[in-house]
Protein backbone atom coordinates (compact mmCIF):
# COMPACT_ATOMS: atom_id res chain seq x y z
CA UNK A 1 0.00 0.00 0.00
CA UNK A 2 0.88 3.21 -0.84
CA UNK A 3 0.96 4.95 2.76
CA UNK A 4 2.88 2.01 4.64
CA UNK A 5 6.42 3.15 3.51
CA UNK A 6 7.67 6.42 2.94
CA UNK A 7 9.38 7.08 -0.33
CA UNK A 8 12.01 9.64 -1.27
CA UNK A 9 10.05 10.72 -4.59
CA UNK A 10 7.21 11.22 -1.40
CA UNK A 11 9.44 13.26 0.85
CA UNK A 12 10.78 15.39 -2.29
CA UNK A 13 6.91 16.44 -3.47
CA UNK A 14 5.79 17.11 0.67
CA UNK A 15 8.78 19.25 0.62
CA UNK A 16 8.26 21.26 -2.46
CA UNK A 17 4.44 21.78 -1.32
CA UNK A 18 5.58 22.99 1.72
CA UNK A 19 8.13 24.67 1.06
CA UNK A 20 6.11 27.02 -1.06
CA UNK A 21 3.26 26.67 1.33
CA UNK A 22 5.59 28.67 3.67
CA UNK A 23 6.65 31.20 1.15
CA UNK A 24 3.24 32.03 -0.28
CA UNK A 25 2.01 32.42 3.25
CA UNK A 26 3.74 34.54 4.32
CA UNK A 27 3.45 37.09 1.15
CA UNK A 28 -0.72 36.38 1.59
CA UNK A 29 -0.83 37.25 5.16
CA UNK A 30 -0.28 40.54 4.50
CA UNK A 31 -2.95 41.18 2.45
CA UNK A 32 -5.68 39.10 3.41
CA UNK A 33 -7.76 38.79 6.34
CA UNK A 34 -8.53 35.05 5.64
CA UNK A 35 -6.61 32.57 3.69
CA UNK A 36 -7.07 28.58 2.58
CA UNK A 37 -5.66 26.04 2.15
CA UNK A 38 -7.38 22.58 0.03
CA UNK A 39 -6.38 19.21 0.08
CA UNK A 40 -8.58 17.34 -2.61
CA UNK A 41 -6.92 14.12 -2.59
CA UNK A 42 -5.40 14.50 1.30
CA UNK A 43 -4.91 10.32 2.40
CA UNK A 44 -4.44 9.16 6.12
CA UNK A 45 -2.39 11.68 7.21
CA UNK A 46 0.79 9.91 8.55
CA UNK A 47 2.62 6.82 7.08
CA UNK A 48 2.56 3.56 8.75
CA UNK A 49 6.23 4.63 9.96
CA UNK A 50 4.89 7.57 11.60
CA UNK A 51 6.29 9.86 9.05
CA UNK A 52 3.98 12.78 8.15
CA UNK A 53 2.25 13.28 5.39
CA UNK A 54 1.72 17.11 3.14
CA UNK A 55 -1.81 17.80 5.48
CA UNK A 56 0.07 17.00 8.26
CA UNK A 57 2.84 19.21 7.37
CA UNK A 58 1.03 21.92 6.93
CA UNK A 59 -1.28 22.15 9.63
CA UNK A 60 2.00 22.03 12.07
CA UNK A 61 3.10 25.43 9.85
CA UNK A 62 -0.05 26.99 10.66
CA UNK A 63 -0.26 25.80 14.12
CA UNK A 64 3.15 27.82 14.77
CA UNK A 65 1.90 30.83 13.63
CA UNK A 66 -0.85 33.28 15.59
CA UNK A 67 -1.97 35.02 12.57
CA UNK A 68 -2.33 31.66 10.12
CA UNK A 69 -4.13 29.94 13.20
CA UNK A 70 -6.35 32.83 13.18
CA UNK A 71 -6.41 33.62 9.24
CA UNK A 72 -6.38 30.04 7.76
CA UNK A 73 -9.38 28.06 6.47
CA UNK A 74 -8.81 24.19 5.84
CA UNK A 75 -10.29 21.85 3.62
CA UNK A 76 -9.56 18.07 3.35
CA UNK A 77 -11.23 15.68 0.77
CA UNK A 78 -10.23 12.05 0.02
CA UNK A 79 -12.99 9.13 -0.96
CA UNK A 80 -11.69 6.73 1.50
CA UNK A 81 -13.63 7.18 4.55
CA UNK A 82 -10.85 5.74 6.37
CA UNK A 83 -8.33 7.57 5.26
CA UNK A 84 -10.31 10.94 6.31
CA UNK A 85 -11.32 9.43 9.36
CA UNK A 86 -7.57 8.26 10.60
CA UNK A 87 -6.39 12.40 8.93
CA UNK A 88 -9.41 14.08 11.30
CA UNK A 89 -7.93 11.93 14.24
CA UNK A 90 -3.98 12.79 13.79
CA UNK A 91 -4.63 16.70 12.91
CA UNK A 92 -7.12 16.45 16.52
CA UNK A 93 -4.42 15.32 18.70
CA UNK A 94 -1.32 18.00 17.21
CA UNK A 95 -0.34 20.54 19.96
CA UNK A 96 -2.65 24.13 19.70
CA UNK A 97 -5.57 22.70 17.65
CA UNK A 98 -8.18 24.10 19.65
CA UNK A 99 -6.39 27.31 19.22
CA UNK A 100 -7.79 27.73 15.45
CA UNK A 101 -10.39 30.29 14.65
CA UNK A 102 -11.81 28.02 11.78
CA UNK A 103 -11.79 24.33 12.07
CA UNK A 104 -10.48 22.11 9.48
CA UNK A 105 -13.47 20.43 7.05
CA UNK A 106 -13.27 17.45 6.14
CA UNK A 107 -14.87 16.03 3.07
CA UNK A 108 -15.24 12.03 1.74
CA UNK A 109 -16.10 13.14 -1.67
CA UNK A 110 -15.17 11.33 -4.92
CA UNK A 111 -14.19 13.47 -7.30
CA UNK A 112 -15.57 13.46 -10.81
CA UNK A 113 -16.24 15.37 -13.87
CA UNK A 114 -19.49 17.36 -12.45
CA UNK A 115 -16.94 18.05 -8.78
CA UNK A 116 -15.81 21.15 -10.74
CA UNK A 117 -19.31 22.79 -10.13
CA UNK A 118 -18.58 23.21 -6.65
CA UNK A 119 -15.90 25.38 -6.97
CA UNK A 120 -16.54 27.25 -10.20
CA UNK A 121 -20.11 28.53 -8.54
CA UNK A 122 -18.14 29.54 -4.95
CA UNK A 123 -15.79 32.49 -4.66
CA UNK A 124 -12.58 30.98 -3.59
CA UNK A 125 -10.11 33.15 -0.46
CA UNK A 126 -6.74 33.01 -1.79
CA UNK A 127 -5.82 29.65 -1.55
CA UNK A 128 -3.17 26.84 -2.07
CA UNK A 129 -4.80 23.89 -3.47
CA UNK A 130 -2.81 20.66 -3.50
CA UNK A 131 -4.37 17.85 -6.03
CA UNK A 132 -2.62 14.66 -5.30
CA UNK A 133 -4.59 11.89 -6.90
CA UNK A 134 -3.38 8.27 -7.85
CA UNK A 135 -4.67 8.49 -10.92
CA UNK A 136 -7.06 11.31 -13.51
CA UNK A 137 -10.42 10.21 -12.64
CA UNK A 138 -11.85 13.77 -11.44
CA UNK A 139 -9.15 15.84 -12.42
CA UNK A 140 -10.25 18.19 -15.60
CA UNK A 141 -9.43 21.62 -16.99
CA UNK A 142 -12.85 22.48 -15.70
CA UNK A 143 -11.67 21.97 -12.06
CA UNK A 144 -8.33 23.55 -12.69
CA UNK A 145 -10.07 26.57 -14.03
CA UNK A 146 -12.62 26.95 -11.30
CA UNK A 147 -9.97 26.27 -8.55
CA UNK A 148 -7.20 28.89 -9.77
CA UNK A 149 -10.12 31.75 -11.06
CA UNK A 150 -10.11 33.31 -8.06
CA UNK A 151 -7.06 36.01 -7.13
CA UNK A 152 -4.58 34.60 -5.11
CA UNK A 153 -5.47 31.15 -5.60
CA UNK A 154 -2.41 28.69 -6.75
CA UNK A 155 -2.62 25.16 -7.25
CA UNK A 156 0.01 22.41 -7.36
CA UNK A 157 -0.80 19.23 -9.45
CA UNK A 158 0.47 15.66 -9.02
CA UNK A 159 0.58 14.65 -12.76
CA UNK A 160 0.81 10.86 -12.74
CA UNK A 161 2.49 10.46 -16.07
CA UNK A 162 2.32 6.85 -16.37
CA UNK A 163 -1.60 6.63 -15.89
CA UNK A 164 -1.93 8.92 -18.07
CA UNK A 165 0.55 7.76 -20.90
CA UNK A 166 -1.52 4.65 -21.43
CA UNK A 167 -5.04 6.63 -20.54
CA UNK A 168 -4.41 8.65 -23.57
CA UNK A 169 -4.36 5.48 -26.02
CA UNK A 170 -7.26 3.75 -24.04
CA UNK A 171 -10.97 4.52 -25.33
CA UNK A 172 -12.38 3.12 -22.59
CA UNK A 173 -11.14 6.24 -20.47
CA UNK A 174 -11.43 8.61 -23.10
CA UNK A 175 -14.10 10.76 -21.27
CA UNK A 176 -11.47 11.14 -18.55
CA UNK A 177 -8.31 12.26 -20.96
CA UNK A 178 -10.75 14.63 -22.95
CA UNK A 179 -11.91 16.39 -19.75
CA UNK A 180 -8.13 17.05 -19.02
CA UNK A 181 -6.87 18.46 -22.16
CA UNK A 182 -10.07 19.35 -24.39
CA UNK A 183 -11.77 17.13 -26.92
CA UNK A 184 -9.72 18.57 -29.78
CA UNK A 185 -5.72 18.63 -28.23
CA UNK A 186 -6.87 15.05 -26.80
CA UNK A 187 -7.58 13.24 -30.73
CA UNK A 188 -4.91 15.74 -31.80
CA UNK A 189 -2.56 14.02 -29.22
CA UNK A 190 -3.62 10.41 -29.63
CA UNK A 191 -3.74 10.91 -33.24
CA UNK A 192 0.18 12.09 -33.15
CA UNK A 193 0.97 9.25 -30.39
CA UNK A 194 0.18 6.36 -32.91
CA UNK A 195 2.31 7.33 -35.23
CA UNK A 196 5.98 5.21 -35.37
CA UNK A 197 7.94 8.16 -35.77
CA UNK A 198 6.51 10.08 -32.68
CA UNK A 199 10.17 9.11 -30.39
CA UNK A 200 9.69 11.59 -27.65
CA UNK A 201 6.21 10.78 -26.67
CA UNK A 202 6.79 12.50 -22.89
CA UNK A 203 7.93 15.88 -24.59
CA UNK A 204 4.42 16.08 -26.44
CA UNK A 205 2.28 14.88 -23.87
CA UNK A 206 3.79 17.70 -21.42
CA UNK A 207 3.67 20.26 -23.72
CA UNK A 208 -0.01 19.69 -24.95
CA UNK A 209 -1.39 19.70 -21.11
CA UNK A 210 0.62 22.82 -20.61
CA UNK A 211 -1.41 23.93 -23.92
CA UNK A 212 -4.16 23.08 -21.94
CA UNK A 213 -3.57 24.93 -19.18
CA UNK A 214 -2.45 28.25 -21.11
CA UNK A 215 -6.34 27.69 -23.19
CA UNK A 216 -7.84 27.71 -19.77
CA UNK A 217 -5.86 30.83 -18.79
CA UNK A 218 -3.20 29.58 -16.93
CA UNK A 219 0.20 32.01 -17.81
CA UNK A 220 2.90 30.07 -15.26
CA UNK A 221 3.47 26.76 -15.36
CA UNK A 222 6.14 25.00 -13.57
CA UNK A 223 6.79 21.01 -14.13
CA UNK A 224 9.14 18.60 -12.16
CA UNK A 225 10.01 15.54 -13.50
CA UNK A 226 10.14 12.16 -11.13
CA UNK A 227 11.77 9.56 -12.03
CA UNK A 228 11.13 5.83 -11.44
CA UNK A 229 13.66 4.25 -9.08
CA UNK A 230 16.51 2.12 -10.63
CA UNK A 231 14.87 3.17 -13.79
CA UNK A 232 15.13 5.91 -16.30
CA UNK A 233 11.75 6.63 -17.06
CA UNK A 234 9.77 8.84 -16.08
CA UNK A 235 6.86 8.33 -13.25
CA UNK A 236 4.97 11.30 -12.46
CA UNK A 237 5.32 15.37 -12.36
CA UNK A 238 4.55 17.56 -10.19
CA UNK A 239 3.23 20.94 -12.17
CA UNK A 240 2.26 24.17 -10.46
CA UNK A 241 -0.39 26.18 -12.07
CA UNK A 242 -0.58 29.89 -11.41
CA UNK A 243 -1.97 33.37 -12.87
CA UNK A 244 0.61 35.11 -10.56
CA UNK A 245 4.23 35.94 -11.84
CA UNK A 246 5.38 36.59 -8.26
CA UNK A 247 4.24 33.24 -7.31
CA UNK A 248 5.69 31.24 -10.45
CA UNK A 249 9.39 32.61 -9.11
CA UNK A 250 8.85 31.86 -5.34
CA UNK A 251 8.02 27.82 -6.68
CA UNK A 252 10.98 28.36 -9.46
CA UNK A 253 13.38 28.80 -6.39
CA UNK A 254 12.08 25.96 -4.14
CA UNK A 255 11.88 23.31 -7.03
CA UNK A 256 15.31 24.22 -8.62
CA UNK A 257 16.83 24.05 -4.52
CA UNK A 258 15.21 20.34 -4.51
CA UNK A 259 16.17 19.50 -7.84
CA UNK A 260 18.84 16.16 -8.27
CA UNK A 261 21.45 18.26 -10.82
CA UNK A 262 22.45 21.51 -12.02
CA UNK A 263 23.96 21.86 -14.98
CA UNK A 264 26.05 24.61 -15.12
CA UNK A 265 24.24 25.92 -12.11
CA UNK A 266 20.98 25.72 -13.70
CA UNK A 267 18.53 23.01 -12.43
CA UNK A 268 16.93 20.46 -14.59
CA UNK A 269 13.75 20.59 -12.49
CA UNK A 270 13.84 16.79 -11.72
CA UNK A 271 14.23 14.16 -8.81
CA UNK A 272 16.40 10.79 -9.46
CA UNK A 273 16.27 8.73 -6.38
CA UNK A 274 19.23 6.59 -7.15
CA UNK A 275 22.38 7.57 -5.29
CA UNK A 276 24.69 7.18 -7.99
CA UNK A 277 23.48 9.20 -11.30
CA UNK A 278 24.89 9.51 -14.47
CA UNK A 279 24.86 13.01 -16.65
CA UNK A 280 24.24 12.06 -20.31
CA UNK A 281 26.54 13.30 -23.05
CA UNK A 282 23.86 16.17 -23.79
CA UNK A 283 24.19 17.82 -20.35
CA UNK A 284 28.23 17.49 -20.55
CA UNK A 285 28.58 18.86 -23.92
CA UNK A 286 25.58 21.76 -23.87
CA UNK A 287 25.32 25.18 -21.38
CA UNK A 288 22.58 26.23 -20.71
CA UNK A 289 23.97 29.75 -19.75
CA UNK A 290 24.59 29.72 -23.18
CA UNK A 291 22.01 29.43 -24.39
CA UNK A 292 20.13 32.02 -21.99
CA UNK A 293 23.26 34.66 -22.82
CA UNK A 294 22.13 34.27 -26.57
CA UNK A 295 18.28 34.90 -26.20
CA UNK A 296 19.31 37.71 -24.09
CA UNK A 297 21.55 39.33 -26.92
CA UNK A 298 19.04 38.41 -29.82
CA UNK A 299 15.93 39.74 -28.01
CA UNK A 300 16.90 43.02 -26.45
CA UNK A 301 20.05 43.85 -28.96
CA UNK A 302 20.15 47.65 -28.84
CA UNK A 303 17.40 47.51 -26.06
CA UNK A 304 17.90 49.35 -22.41
CA UNK A 305 15.86 47.96 -19.74
CA UNK A 306 15.77 47.38 -15.63
CA UNK A 307 16.87 44.00 -14.66
CA UNK A 308 13.64 43.28 -12.96
CA UNK A 309 11.77 44.47 -16.09
CA UNK A 310 14.13 41.74 -18.21
CA UNK A 311 13.41 38.96 -15.21
CA UNK A 312 9.59 38.88 -15.13
CA UNK A 313 9.38 39.37 -19.58
CA UNK A 314 11.99 36.67 -20.26
CA UNK A 315 12.41 33.92 -17.22
CA UNK A 316 8.15 33.04 -17.90
CA UNK A 317 7.76 29.14 -17.86
CA UNK A 318 11.78 28.89 -17.90
CA UNK A 319 14.06 27.07 -16.08
CA UNK A 320 16.44 30.23 -15.02
CA UNK A 321 16.15 31.47 -11.67
CA UNK A 322 17.26 34.99 -10.60
CA UNK A 323 21.02 34.01 -9.99
CA UNK A 324 20.99 32.58 -13.64
CA UNK A 325 20.68 35.71 -14.78
CA UNK A 326 22.82 37.37 -12.84
CA UNK A 327 25.72 35.61 -13.91
CA UNK A 328 24.87 35.85 -17.74
CA UNK A 329 24.90 39.41 -16.96
CA UNK A 330 28.32 40.00 -15.17
CA UNK A 331 29.71 37.83 -18.24
CA UNK A 332 28.05 39.89 -20.78
CA UNK A 333 29.37 43.31 -19.05
CA UNK A 334 32.53 41.55 -18.79
CA UNK A 335 32.05 40.89 -22.66
CA UNK A 336 31.13 44.60 -23.59
CA UNK A 337 27.70 43.37 -24.69
CA UNK A 338 25.98 45.54 -22.44
CA UNK A 339 26.41 48.64 -19.89
CA UNK A 340 25.02 48.47 -16.93
CA UNK A 341 24.12 51.35 -13.95
CA UNK A 342 22.35 50.66 -10.71
CA UNK A 343 19.53 51.18 -12.50
CA UNK A 344 19.47 49.96 -16.15
CA UNK A 345 21.28 47.08 -17.94
CA UNK A 346 21.96 48.70 -22.35
CA UNK A 347 22.22 46.36 -24.62
CA UNK A 348 24.74 47.12 -27.40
Amino acid sequence: MFFDEVKSQSLIKKEIVVKYFDAWARIMNKRSDRLGYIDLFSGPGNYKDGTDSTPIAIMKLILKNNDYRNKFVTVFNDKNKGYISDLKSAISNLENIKSLKYEPIFLNLELDIKTSDIFATTSIIPSLIFIDPWGYKGVTQKLISSLTKDWGCDTILFFNYNRIRSGIENPKVEEHMISLFGEKRYLNLREKLSKSNCLDKESLIMNEFREAMKDIGIEYILTFRFKNEGKEDTSHYIIFLSKNFTAHNIMKEVMASLSSDKIHGVAKFEYIPDKVRQLSLKDLYENPLNELRNELLTQYAGKTITFERLFYEHSKNKPFIKKNYKEVLTRLEEERKILCNPVVIKFL
